[in-house]
């Protein structure tokens, strides 16, 4: 039995990887703060989120 093999090589897999997670960070809405979350954090996300809200 052979191991499967892709096309793509190992750096180009880890980029494609981090591309999509970075999508998926800008399309998830962020209804509930990190655990370990600096208020001020939480309320510049919060304004970013409302801006975008009223872009809309």
């Amino acid at each position: 039995m052979t191991e499967p093999t892709t096309d793509l090589p190992e750096a180009d897999a880890l980029d494609q990887r981090t591309e999509v997670s970075d999508v998926d960070a800008e399309n998830t809405p962020t209804t509930a703060p990190p655990l370990e979350a600096d208020p001020a954090d939480v309320a510049e996300q919060q304004a970013v989120v409302d801006l975008t809200d009223e872009e809309d």
